[in-house]
Formats: structure tokens, sequence, C-alpha cells
């Protein structure tokens, strides 16, 4: 997937939702080739199946927009694993950004065989002047002291950079209060939501374990990947993102895109007040509305009703569409 020649360069993980940000540089004078942005889902996770592949070409349109203009010291900020190789890298990095010249990669411990069937697709449609490319990866990797093993036991060659199980204990004796609270909110929105949403739509995938969203996927006769989701983006001690509520869909390609923005935006006077509508990529259209917060205070039951019932209205509204379309 890489050249020959080229090392990955560890930039960050959980930026800007993306779960790891790598450079891919040349292995003799650190210059940037091109960005390499992963998503990690366990197969058993429901947002492992079409929906991933929506969900990374939203992250990859947001680096490509909002990256390219971002101010240094923000770039810093995101990029923390290499600051200084950022700063001495500023321009040629805008200009990745800029020309989407990115490596998409969606790993895990199995690929979904609906996503395996989706990728390829993704690579015939693809624009033939895109410089962004897909790989799906699958692999299960165990530490044993200072040995790497696949999963048929034999051993790999690798340097052990992070001991994870004190990074774990470490996180399990300071873990940071807004995680937890986060995930608290996440189930509390879930069971009105489960309520509502379910019974009606048993055929709904929704997320098993929220960590830092809740998501009800669905996918439609054209294999179009649709989710409603309660999302939070990054966060850290005394930085907070938006809460976003509403619909992400994935389709095969920019026809579909646009039929379904066009559908959408026919309806958006009966979505909720604040709702924006617009292309997620170059497959995928969203229709969002997001709710401030700064405090672990704001996390209150309040907010839950006002979010799940947010979440309700969109379902009530496009959920019908949805489905007239698959008929």
């Amino acid at each position: 997937m890489i050249a020959e020649d080229s090392a990955l360069m560890f930039l960050g993980a959980q930026v800007d939702n993306i779960d790891l940000v790598f450079a891919e540089v040349r292995s003799d004078n650190g210059e940037l080739r091109r960005l390499v942005l992963l998503e990690d889902k366990l197969l058993k996770n429901p947002e492992a199946r079409r929906q991933v592949l929506a969900q990374i070409l939203d992250y990859a349109r947001v680096v490509q927009q909002s990256w390219a203009s971002a101010r240094l010291p923000e770039l810093e900020d995101k990029l923390r694993g290499h600051a200084q190789w950022v700063r001495e890298n500023e321009e040629a990095l805008r200009q990745r950004c800029r020309h989407a010249d990115f490596l998409l990669v969606i790993a895990g411990d199995g690929i979904d065989e609906g996503l395996a069937r989706l990728a390829p697709r993704f690579a015939r449609r693809d624009d033939p002047l895109s410089l962004t490319e897909l790989a799906l990866v699958s692999l299960a990797m165990y530490a044993l002291d200072n040995v790497v093993q696949d999963a048929q036991g034999r051993a790999v060659p690798a340097d052990v950079l992070r001991d994870v199980q004190d990074e774990a204990a470490q996180a399990n004796r300071g873990r940071l209060p807004v995680r937890e609270e986060v995930i608290e909110f996440l189930y509390k929105a879930r069971e009105p939501l489960d309520a509502a949403l379910l019974p009606a739509h048993p055929d709904l995938e929704r997320t098993a374990k929220p960590r830092k969203s809740l998501e009800y996927g669905l996918t439609l006769d054209d294999d179009s990947g649709v989710v409603f989701k309660v999302h939070f983006g990054g966060y850290e001690k005394d930085v907070w993102s938006p809460i976003q509520v509403g619909l992400m869909l994935g389709t095969n390609d920019t026809a579909g895109r646009d039929a379904w923005r066009r559908r959408i935006e026919a309806v958006l006077p009966r979505l909720p007040v604040g709702t924006r509508v617009d292309n997620g990529g170059p497959r995928t259209v969203n229709a969002l509305t997001t709710f401030e917060w700064s405090t672990g205070e704001d996390l209150n039951d309040m907010l839950v009703s006002k979010i799940t019932e947010t979440l309700i209205q969109f379902t009530s509204v496009l959920i019908p569409i949805l489905r007239a379309m698959r008929t």
C-alpha cells in the first residue's frame, strides 16, 4: 500500500474523529508523499459494515476542506505526533490536503462481506483524476511480552513502541471524566431512542456499546448506507466539540448523492430547526444539526430529551422517504 522506500510517520490519534493519522514519507529524507487516514472497526461493530466507508470518506472531506485552510497553530495542535515536522512541511501538507492525496485505510479483525463488495465499486467509479486510494485491511495481532504474533501464533518482526497494558492501567487510574460522562449520556439517550425506533423499524442496526457515538444504521437496496446518529467529536479534558445529531447517507456515486440531497432538501422545513444539508464527500450527504456543550454538567437529562426528540424527528420524516425509495 505504500512505496518500498516509504515509511509511516505517526501524526495523531482521534484527530477530527479520525482514529489514526499518518504521513507517508520518504525513508531517506522525510519528504511528505501523502497522508494516511485510518479508521478501525471490530467486525462485530455494526459500523464495520457499509457505513464505515461513508464515514471515512466523510473524514477525508473534512481533511481536504478544513486542514488546507487551517492556521499553522491549529495544524500543530491536531497533529501532535510530530509538531516540528508539521511546521517544517506546512506547505506540502496543505497541498496534499487540497488535492485529497490520501490513502484511506479501513482496518479491523475482519472485513464485512458487504463492505468488501462495495469497496471495488468505489474504486471503479471514482474520478480518474482523484489521488485518493482506499484499502481494506484485516488482521489480528497479539502482543505477548516483547513478542508480537499473528492469529496463527507465528512471530512477526516488530518493535514494541508502547506497552498497551501499562497504558490501559494508567488510563483506568486517571481516566478523563468527560469520557465516562459521554458514554453515560449516550446510554441514557439510547433507552428512549430504542423504545421509539426499534419496534417500528426492527431492521435498524444500533450501536452495541456507545463510546463517542450512538448510531442507527439502515442499508438500502442500492447498497446505500444510512446512519441516524448522535455523535460526539474528539474530546479532551478542556476541549469540547459540538454534538452532531441527524443523518449521514453514503451512496455508490455522485449522481445518487445528488438525488438524495434533493429529496432531503425538499423536506427541510419538516426537519429540526438549524438542520444543515451538505455534501459530506463525493458519495455522501449529511443532514445534521448541532448542540453545543462546555462542561460535563451540560450533559443533563434536559439535553438528553432535546437530542432524543431531535433524532426521532429526523427518523420520522426521513425513514418513510427511504422506505418508499426501497420499494
